[in-house]
């Protein structure tokens, strides 16, 4: 295959013999060979003083006396020996093994050798054969003899059967019934069950059939993997050799199989490949490939360190191309043979294209370089007609004869052509069969007709290297256009992949032509062979004789080598390629690029240049130069039809203007005139009328498909191409081209009215279908920039301004300036105001560049370099505020001219009213009035003028806000008073709705609510609260244009001198949005270039700034007291226990009564509270939770109380806290809706929700413990001990007593009473234990005896609050 490396053995191909004759006869020679030097029989030519061996495969050297080692490449598998013999080699295959290579394993069950139905089982080196009931021997072949046993008792007569017996019963014996199980008729250890006289057979699992004797082969579906053997467990034949098996045979443990599994494998189904590769076996970046029973390593083919490796695990170092011997840049590898265990390095070479070898030492590249043949001479092949060429070419003969073979019988010719500069393979008929077949009456078909032909549709005429197979065999014809060696790999459209469909053409062989197919002979390449019949108009003459290269030629296998043909086999064939690449001095230029033809170079010139060498441009043609008006027409001088394809290259800066429109001649054909406005040569008025252009026909707006316009219109608008064919929907391109930038614009018209379709640069804008077909005639004329009349022009997209270069329609050039290279245009009839060349504009004569801004040139438009604090494309933009042109103290604001200080003004009396008048450049209309002020007067004018009758006056009145308006209805009149008072008066009045004279700052604005309108109401807004907006009524006023110019506006004031001054601060002042300025030029360091001012006319300057009078000097606030300035005002702010205006008044902080719940008493200037008892807080205000913080345990319930808090007690738990568990029962009380407990005893009444309660507790729920303790009884220090109902003290060692009343220190008390007083203080401890026990006894039988009653809770309610239970006196305890 082209492109890729091969190796090679000798090739042997016989030529004909030394003979000069025609190229249509074959001539012959003897062999000069005798005796035959060549060994192994080889083939013996002659050349020369000479000769040459061909050798017989296996078999090389210069007599073929080495034999070729076919064993080198290790064929052979699975460990069997390769034998070498001559061309061929032999495997001696292990046991279990066989094919070719031994690759396959021998399944010695495939015989079937078990007979009788036996089961075969596979084992290594054997079989074994499971046998049916009935049956035994190593292949099952012996039948068994039931009877021989002697199975029939009493005489009876046993008579044999297959796998069966039975006996016939006679004499006295017979008549007894034998029980069917008792002759044992089940298999495989079956359990029998009698039914009557039959029996049943009950079979073990892997058993089957009436009697179990079929054996279930659970190996049938093959079940282990991966080439295990399978061996079932109830192969009783193989217990005791096979390992997998158990010991002992049981037919109840026959079911189910094993797998043995082979090397390199594991699992019950074998299915866990063992990984081999798991320890990275293959070295140097071998992959490692994981097989059955072992792994592969696969070396890297690519040179890993300057080395490559081989050997089982890439470990090898493959040093057998150190000094190799590879010839013409062929390609080295090396490769490891194994012989007798020895590692032998070797080589073999990769010969490039064009040689062969050994040692790629044998060039197969020829030339024509002029009309020559060469006929090689061929054995005939046995077995039909065949035909197997491979061949490289390089020509660029577009027509021309790769080779011809004709049948032995003469009566078919293959023929490989080029045509048209595509490869063409034909299969037909010779004359002579022609001829014979008319002869034989049969009727003459027409010539050519029975001729098949295959082509490849691929141009390969270009001077590179291409490569063709031609394949006739088993009545199949193919072509195919193998991978060119220059094409980069997989690259679009080339043939190195095989499979491309239109690179690869087959096709059945005709019956007609396949009934005279015969085998092939000799085959000449170069020529035609003989007569060459006509085959219709496409191909009238004969192709000539090939000019140009081959190399590879294979014909049937065998390579032709130049330097062994017969010197009379080739006419004008010179070894070797010896044709000069034309292209190598690079003569095409601008990129052109080159063609390499045989004898000459040709170049393809990208656009827009031209000529042989591509040295040769097309002018740009300067359109609109200086704002010209520039067209060009040019006439159609042959009918193009429905097929039209305009393409151009486009340079811009104006987003709008006609490109190309193509009108009929009929129509707009002399439109232009003569020539006098371009001069153009094929000028004429002959056309017609002066129409000027066909701009009287471009009337319509669109311009395009209408009665008397362009049929087909190309224009800009907003900067995208635009295209229009016979009134269908307009294409625009998705991108703008009026940058200045070079863009290659095309549009297509497909025939029939299909459609039309834009381009820019390669991209697809888009597809519109027409609305109608195109049919561009002779005579039609191309209108390309604008037409001559101005009106026409605009209607069509206005006058183009930019550059225009290389447009064509189809192949022919529109050429505004000519070439002196030949190529085919239209001529051009008229041409206005185009100069060669794209030259721009110089826009920077008009000084555009503003504020001193420097102005440089660029094509068709400038660019501003500012300075500093300006921008803008011409430098419009300055940044005022950034030069700081403002005095200290006031804010400095851009404006779109200009800029304006802003800041804070003080007006103190009449003298300091300010006075200001319109520059005369005001334009605007002034329709509002902002102002910002800070004053304490009730009574004070802010801004007043009048002008005649007009007059406006914002003032202040009650300290509201108040404007008085009377203005001319409709605008100001300038020219006298006269004329004033001919205008309408409109008066508005509003007023604030609240008070603004309180010394704080106070935003105001006033405007029309309609300014568009000649009447409007005024809306009065305060601190930007639109909600408290105040409006004027119906029907409104005017606008206060009449400040304009030409009348005094006083800002503080009626005017000076006339009272009504202000006393305060405003903010900055507008009017209509500009400002009342503070500063004068004088005091601003830029001059102010906005157009529209007002200009200061006071005498005095402003105070900057908002200072009021000095109200705390001297300090008015008395004992301490803090002076505040508020403006004209101020406040005192007291020290602690004073108050007043001016803190003159002592504060009692008490007298408000500031404690809710307790006693105030004043604490310097503020109060302290003692609160009651139950409250807290500063005020007293709190109500003291007692609960916070209880210490109720167990989820007990805090109940509150004024000062203390006691403890609800949950079940099972009692005490204070509820931290002990209960002494006594409890009682369930209540009904199904409502129940209650009573604890401790307590018992249920008929009160709601109450309990009667024993001695010692109480509560609603008997919960509460009573404490004896709580007055402390025990005397002398005692510690008293609460028990249920009673206490119990414990005295100091020096007291004793119930109470630890007695003193036993004492003189009355002797030693004698200490024994007896001692018995009864242990006597009085067991009664009281005793009296313990039975007080619970007693409780638990009555538990309302005894003289305690809870009537005094019953006075207060049933529910009795803790804290109000009394102790019961002592006689009411429960002894």
């Amino acid at each position: 295959m082209e492109g890729m490396p091969r190796c090679f053995v000798r090739p042997s191909v016989r030529c004909g013999p030394a003979r000069t004759t025609p190229p249509g006869r074959l001539p012959t020679t003897a062999d000069p060979c005798s005796p035959n030097p060549c060994q192994n029989r080889a083939l013996c030519r002659s050349r020369g003083n000479g000769y040459s061996c061909f050798c017989v495969p296996g078999f090389q050297g210069a007599h073929c006396q080495i034999d070729v080692n076919e064993c080198v490449s290790q064929p052979c598998l699975n460990g069997a020996t390769c034998v070498d013999g001559v061309g061929r080699f032999t495997c001696l295959c292990p046991p279990s093994f066989t094919g070719s290579t031994c690759q396959l394993q021998i399944d010695k069950c495939q015989s079937q050798p078990c007979l009788n139905g036996g089961s075969c089982h596979d084992t290594i080196h054997s079989f074994a054969c499971t046998c049916p009931p009935g049956f035994h021997g190593d292949r099952c072949e012996n039948n068994t003899d039931e009877c021989q046993s002697g199975p029939c008792q009493n005489g009876a007569l046993c008579v044999e059967g297959p796998n069966e017996y039975s006996c016939v019963c006679s004499g006295q014996h017979c008549e007894r019934i034998v029980p069917p199980c008792q002759s044992e008729p089940c298999f495989n250890n079956a359990l029998c069950q009698d039914n009557a006289s039959n029996y049943t057979c009950k079979c073990w699992p892997g058993f089957s059939g009436r009697q179990c004797e079929q054996d279930i082969g659970e190996c049938d579906s093959g079940p282990c993997q991966h080439g295990g053997r399978c061996v079932e467990l109830s192969w009783q034949a193989l217990y005791g050799s096979e390992a997998l098996l158990p010991t002992h045979y049981s037919p109840r443990h026959a079911q189910g199989y094993l797998c043995s599994c082979p090397p390199g494998t594991t699992g019950s189904l074998c299915q866990e490949l063992v990984d081999q590769c798991e320890s990275s076996p293959c070295q140097n970046g071998g992959s490692c490939e994981n097989r059955v029973g072992g792994y592969a390593c696969h070396c890297l083919t690519r040179r890993q360190d300057g080395l490559l490796y081989g050997g089982a695990n890439c470990h090898v170092a493959l040093v057998g191309c150190d000094g190799h011997e590879c010839q013409n840049g062929a390609g080295c590898r090396p490769f490891l043979q194994v012989t007798a265990g020895d590692n032998v390095h070797s080589y073999s070479c990769s010969c490039p294209p064009g040689f062969a070898g050994l040692l790629c030492q044998t060039p197969t590249a020829f030339s024509f370089q002029r009309s020559g043949y060469l006929l090689l001479r061929t054995p005939r092949r046995d077995g039909g007609a065949s035909c197997n060429v491979t061949l490289s070419f390089r020509t660029a003969l577009p027509q021309a004869v790769l080779f011809q073979r004709r049948s032995v019988a003469g009566r078919l010719l293959l023929s490989l052509e080029l045509r048209r500069g595509q490869p063409r393979l034909t299969l037909r008929k010779e004359p002579s069969a022609r001829l014979q077949e008319g002869e034989g009456g049969e009727a003459e078909e027409e010539e050519g007709e029975e001729d098949q032909t295959l082509e490849v549709r691929r141009f390969v005429a270009d001077g590179e290297w291409h490569s063709v197979e031609v394949l006739l065999e088993k009545r199949m014809l193919g072509l195919a256009l193998l991978g060119e060696e220059e094409e980069e790999e997989d690259a679009e459209g080339s043939c190195q992949s095989r499979e491309q469909q239109d690179c690869r053409v087959t096709a059945d062989i005709r019956s007609t032509l396949a009934a005279l197919l015969s085998p092939l002979e000799d085959i000449v390449i170069g020529v035609m062979l003989g007569e060459h019949p006509s085959r219709g108009p496409a191909d009238t003459d004969p192709p000539p004789a090939f000019i140009g290269c081959m190399r590879d030629v294979l014909v049937d296998g065998h390579l032709v080598v130049p330097k062994e043909w017969l010197s009379d086999s080739a006419v004008n064939v010179s070894p070797g390629c010896s044709h000069r690449d034309h292209c190598a001095d690079a003569p095409c230029l601008n990129g052109g690029q080159c063609i390499n033809l045989w004898q000459s170079h040709q170049c393809r010139c990208p656009r827009p240049y031209e000529g042989a060498d591509c040295a040769e441009v097309y002018l740009p043609a300067r359109f609109g130069s200086e704002d010209s008006l520039s067209y060009a027409v040019f006439s159609v001088t042959e009918d193009l039809g429905q097929d039209l394809a305009i393409s151009l290259f486009l340079r811009t800066r104006r987003p709008t203007g006609l490109l190309l429109a193509i009108a009929n001649g009929s129509e707009g054909g002399g439109s232009e005139g003569g020539g006098s406005e371009g001069g153009g040569s094929e000028g004429g008025g002959s056309e017609g009328g002066g129409s000027e252009g066909g701009g009287s026909e471009g009337g319509g707006s669109e311009g395009g498909g209408s009665e008397g316009g362009p049929y087909l219109r190309m224009w800009l608008e907003g900067g995208k191409v635009k295209v229009q064919v016979n009134g269908s929907e307009r294409l625009e391109s998705g991108s703008v081209l009026s940058d200045g930038e070079v863009h290659f614009v095309s549009v297509e018209v497909e025939g029939g009215g299909a459609g039309v379709t834009l381009f820019v640069g390669d991209q697809k804008q888009g597809y519109v279908p027409q609305a109608g077909p195109l049919d561009t005639r002779a005579g039609d004329r191309v209108y390309v920039g604008g037409v001559r009349e101005d009106g026409s022009a605009s209607a069509l997209g206005g006058f183009f301004k930019g550059c225009l270069q290389d447009l064509r329609i189809n192949d022919r050039r529109l050429q505004f300036f000519r070439l002196e290279s030949s190529v085919r245009s239209y001529p051009l009839e008229v041409m206005a105001n185009v100069s060669a060349g794209c030259t721009g504009d110089d826009p920077c004569s008009g000084k555009p560049c503003l504020n001193g801004g420097l102005c440089f040139s660029a094509w068709d438009q400038f660019n501003c370099t500012c300075p500093p604090h300006a921008a803008g494309r011409r430098c419009e933009e300055v940044s005022w505020c950034e030069m700081t042109p403002c005095p200290a103290g006031s804010e400095c604001r851009t404006l779109p001219q200009g800029y304006e200080c802003y800041s804070n003004v003080t007006l103190l009396n009449d003298s300091s009213v300010l006075s200001y008048r319109g520059n005369g450049r005001i334009s605007r209309d002034i329709t509002s009035l902002t102002l910002s002020l800070r004053t304490r007067r009730h009574h004070a004018a802010l801004l007043h003028a009048e002008r005649g009758s007009a007059f406006i006056t914002l003032s202040l009145q009650d300290g509201l806000l108040c404007m008085e308006l009377q203005s001319y209805v409709g605008g100001e009149e300038e020219e006298g008073e006269e004329e004033e008072e001919k205008e309408e008066l409109s008066t508005v009045s509003l007023r604030s709705r609240r008070v603004v004279s309180d010394g704080k700052w106070h935003s105001v604005q006033l405007f029309m609510t309609a300014p568009w309108s000649r009447r409007s109401s005024w809306t009065l807004v305060l601190d930007e609260d639109a909600e408290e907006a105040s409006t004027s009524a119906a029907p409104g006023g005017g606008s206060l244009n009449f400040l304009r110019r030409g009348v005094d506006i006083f800002l503080g004031g009626l005017g000076p001198g006339v009272g009504w001054g202000l006393v305060g601060c405003l903010g900055p002042v507008e009017l209509g949005g500009v400002a009342l300025p503070y500063f004068s030029s004088s005091q601003v360091k830029q001059p102010r270039q906005q157009e529209e001012q007002f200009v200061c006319t006071s005498a005095a300057p402003p105070r900057p700034g908002c200072a009021g009078g000095s109200v705390c000097e001297p300090n008015p606030c008395l004992n301490g007291g803090l002076c505040q300035d508020l403006f004209h005002l101020h406040r005192c702010v007291c020290p602690d226990g004073w108050a007043g205006r001016r803190c003159n008044l002592f504060a009692d902080t008490c007298a408000s009564g500031p404690c809710v719940h307790g006693n105030c008493s004043v604490s310097g200037a503020g109060y302290d509270c003692t609160c009651d008892f139950g409250y807290t807080g500063g005020d007293c205000e709190a109500e003291v939770d007692v609960c916070e913080g209880h210490l109720c345990a167990h989820g007990a319930t805090c109940l509150q109380g004024p000062d203390r808090y006691a403890c609800l007690c949950a079940e099972n738990y009692t005490g204070p806290l509820c931290k002990r568990p209960p002494k006594l029962p409890v009682s369930i009380c209540g009904d199904d809706t409502r129940n209650y407990t009573c604890f401790n005893g307590g018992n249920c009444t008929d009160r709601e929700l109450s309990c009667d309660c024993p001695p010692g507790f109480a509560g609603h729920r008997c919960e509460q413990e009573v404490d004896e303790c709580k007055s402390n009884p025990c005397l002398n220090g005692g510690y008293c001990r609460n028990l249920i109902n009673k206490f119990a003290c414990v005295c100091d060692m020096s007291f004793a007593g119930d109470v630890c009343q007695t003193d036993l220190t004492s003189d009355g008390l002797t030693s004698a009473l200490l024994l007896p007083v001692s018995l009864l203080s242990v006597l009085l401890l067991l009664v009281f234990i005793f009296t313990t026990v039975g007080l619970v006894v007693a409780l638990n039988r009555r538990a309302t005896h005894g003289a305690y009653s809870p009537s005094r809770q019953e006075k207060e309610g049933s529910r009795v609050e803790m804290w109000n239970i009394t102790q019961p006196p002592p006689m009411e305890r429960l002894i």
